[in-house]
């Protein structure tokens, strides 16, 4: 599997909501909040965060 950062960053810029992707993968709610709201940084996002939010990208391709 290859990891767009491109689409990463488009969901955490979308109305997909931390609770969403809490709900229906294994990144944490408060997790996904931070990258989205910028408190952590992407570039230091592991890659097991990376590849469950490229799977939950993938999941209707």
């Amino acid at each position: 599997m290859k990891i767009n950062i491109d689409e990463i960053k488009e969901l955490l810029a979308s109305d997909v909501t931390g609770y969403h992707i809490g709900q229906n993968t294994a990144v944490k709610q408060q997790s996904y909040d931070f990258y989205k709201i910028g408190k952590s940084k992407l570039e230091k996002m592991p890659l097991q965060t990376a590849i469950e939010l490229q799977k939950y990208i993938n999941r209707d391709k």
